[in-house]
């Protein structure tokens, strides 16, 4: 892909009350916005959290949006 068409949202990372990816909403986030007919995803970038998350919980985000 040479170039990014469509819709691309800024993806929250939804989170659990000990701070670790909410796997379980996460899936439902992205089966609903991709229902919806979004292209893709920016992920862990413009909502801030990505910088502040350890790197096995962006490989989770990353992995799970996969």
């Amino acid at each position: 892909m040479d170039v990014f068409r469509g819709i691309w949202p800024a993806l929250v990372t939804p989170s659990s009350a000990d701070h670790t990816v909410n796997v379980d909403v996460l899936r439902d986030l992205v089966d609903y916005l991709l229902a919806k007919g979004v292209d893709g995803f920016y992920i862990g970038g413009t909502t801030g959290e990505g910088i502040f998350m350890p790197v096995a919980q962006r490989k989770l985000l990353a992995e799970t949006v996969l």
